[in-house]
């Protein structure tokens, strides 16, 4: 079987996601927002980026979940709690998030990389 190879833009997004999961799980403190774990970390999408692809990249819409429980056992598999515990934790986010997946631009995926890499590296020359 060939190998499928990956475009240019697919490899810019994949570039993009591992940014911005980085930034969100560095806010979040490198810990799970719903049980506190610090393993096994990811940014878990609030609206989810195929029925909302112009969310994907948006800080707004990520929290730093544990893979498991909070996210495979929790945020998929009881998506009602899930949507209880993120408005008592982040009152009125979800709604807010409609509003903006309303009025949102098609991201720029190329403008967003290079918006990422020059604040981190203004991060790292104030840090020297």
């Amino acid at each position: 079987m060939a190998v499928k190879r990956k475009s240019e833009r697919q490899r810019l997004i994949e570039q993009l996601d591992a940014l911005v999961s980085r930034k969100v799980r560095d806010r979040d403190g490198w810990r799970c927002v719903r049980c506190g774990s610090k393993n096994n970390l990811g940014a878990a999408h609030i609206l989810p980026k195929g029925r909302y692809p112009r969310l994907r990249f948006e800080e707004y819409n990520l929290v730093t979940l544990c893979w498991l429980p909070c996210h495979e056992g929790f945020w998929h598999k009881s998506p009602v709690d899930a949507l209880i515990w993120l408005e008592q934790k982040y009152p009125g986010r979800y709604h807010r998030l409609h509003e903006l997946a309303a009025t949102a631009a098609k991201p720029d995926v190329k403008a967003l990389i290079a918006a990422y890499e020059d604040e981190n590296n203004e991060n790292c020359q104030r840090h020297n």
